[in-house]
């Protein structure tokens, strides 16, 4: 192989070096930002899942003081159940999906 052709092969492993250390770049920014992503998404689902529980025990509260044969108190305290179980869908939903990534913690 003559001098020129040599250089020309170099350059072309330069050329491809630098374009894989460009993509390697790229990738790790957009795994960073995903993972930046992933923890908002935590905080936000835990934040409006601590609200709701609070939300819940208000209301139980609520309904608590209402003398027990008021039909409204027994309404109340269906709604509250049936809410109760929502959250606890929520809850487990999150959990299941932290679980599957198992790369950081819920």
């Amino acid at each position: 192989m003559n001098n020129s052709a040599g250089n020309a092969v170099t350059i072309c492993w330069w050329v491809l070096l630098v374009l894989l250390a460009m993509v390697a770049a790229y990738c790790h920014f957009k795994v960073r930002r995903l993972r930046a992503r992933l923890r908002m998404f935590e905080e936000v689902a835990d934040t409006m899942m601590q609200n709701t529980q609070g939300l819940i025990l208000n209301v139980h509260s609520i309904a608590s003081r209402l003398p027990q044969d008021v039909a409204e108190r027994q309404s109340i305290e269906t709604v509250v159940g049936r809410a109760q179980d929502q959250l606890s869908q929520v809850r487990e939903r999150v959990e299941r999906s932290c679980v599957s990534r198992r790369d950081t913690p819920c």
